[in-house]
């Protein structure tokens, strides 16, 4: 009997790597096709203000990214920020309704885990990619 619970278990290993490397493949493929779709003109209005593209979120995908020049500055809500006013997520804290204060964003590529912070209060937290 651990014999056949060995070979199911090697089956099923192996079934998960097939998998992985036919979703690299696939990941992949999305990449090079929304590349393709960034034209010259979307780098230039792009550029013009202020931005570059890069590979954002968990797939790669192409987007304009604008720095804020108020990055990392404190807040206590988004109306003092050029972008949001928010404060990382962790697992060691309460994530809503606390009255707090934040950092301005860096960017406006909104991914990871984060509460906005409206009137220096931490509103429900999101997670983002």
């Amino acid at each position: 009997m651990p014999f056949r619970i060995f070979l199911v278990l090697v089956f099923a290993a192996c079934g998960l790597v097939a998998c992985r490397s036919s979703l690299d493949e696939s990941v992949q493929a999305y990449q090079a096709e929304e590349w393709r779709k960034v034209s010259d003109e979307d780098r230039k209005i792009c550029a013009s203000n202020g931005g570059a593209y890069e590979a954002v979120g968990m797939v790669g995908a192409p987007s304009c990214v604008v720095p804020y020049l108020d990055a990392g500055k404190a807040c206590r809500d988004s109306s003092d920020c050029e972008g949001k006013c928010t404060v990382e997520l962790s697992n060691n804290r309460k994530l809503d309704g606390n009255r707090t204060s934040g950092f301005c964003e860096v960017n406006n590529a909104h991914f990871g885990c984060f509460a906005e912070i409206l009137d220096g209060v931490e509103q429900p937290g999101l997670c983002v990619d």
